[in-house]
């Protein structure tokens, strides 16, 4: 999901014992801070400090149960982590003051996009606009994926036009030159 928290998903419901800090830990000896059960199948790993994008790791589980308590032997589970870096994700498009409208919504909004070739989630990001900033919510993005970016309120007139996300506070763009930046927070 991000440098610092994994998610798992079990091929299968999981015991209770699974879902704690003691039963996982990692090969590069990243500690595990946390673990939050999102499903019976599925939780999110927080690691005290981020793991290396794109080079591979290993994830270990002393205990592997299943919710009739069959338990299998711990295996080593290797995977390639994946998060956006630098230019991964850019403002591709940015519709600032658009009064008067010509066939557009009278709305403001900005458009990003993931050119790079991974899936990424886009999960703690900050959006800032001047002297404003926002967190935007979390979502995911497929390689060449487009997402539009506008306040909560304008989600329903501007979704015919792609996907959106709904901005809480979403910021005034300012068409005289505001620097306008987004960040992995």
């Amino acid at each position: 999901l991000t440098p610092r928290k994994i998610e798992v998903t079990f091929d299968e419901e999981t015991d209770g014992s699974v879902m704690t800090v003691d039963n996982f830990s990692l090969r590069s000896g990243t500690e595990v801070t946390g673990v939050t059960p999102v499903s019976p199948s599925v939780c999110v790993i927080s690691l005290e400090e981020s793991i290396e994008n794109k080079t591979e790791e290993a994830l270990m589980a002393v205990r592997l149960c299943d919710a009739l308590g069959n338990c299998s032997l711990p295996e080593p589970f290797v995977f390639t982590p994946v998060y956006a870096g630098t230019g991964d994700i850019v403002i591709s498009e940015i519709m600032a003051d658009p009064s008067p409208p010509l066939g557009l919504p009278d709305e403001e909004y900005l458009e990003i996009s993931n050119i790079s070739e991974h899936f990424l989630a886009v999960d703690e990001f900050i959006l800032t606009a001047g002297d404003d900033t926002v967190f935007l919510p979390s979502f995911r993005l497929a390689p060449g994926e487009e997402r539009i970016l506008c306040s909560t309120s304008d989600t329903v007139v501007l979704s015919v036009y792609g996907e959106c996300s709904g901005v809480r506070s979403f910021p005034s763009l300012n068409d005289a030159g505001d620097t306008l930046s987004l960040t992995d927070g």
